[in-house]
């Protein structure tokens, strides 16, 4: 779904939000969202 439409959704079902808020919210969820972890295995010569 796209950021503008996110917008349009929130303003029919009633909220006083700006399309600035919703773009920033979005983007730092993007943005946490992308964070991975990558397991390390090591050989038995390393322990």
């Amino acid at each position: 779904m796209k950021k503008i439409d996110m917008y349009e959704k929130l303003q029919e079902e009633g909220y006083d939000i700006g399309y600035t808020t919703v773009r920033n919210f979005v983007n730092i969820e993007e943005m946490r969202a992308k964070e991975v972890f990558i397991r390390q295995r090591y050989s038995a010569a390393w322990k």
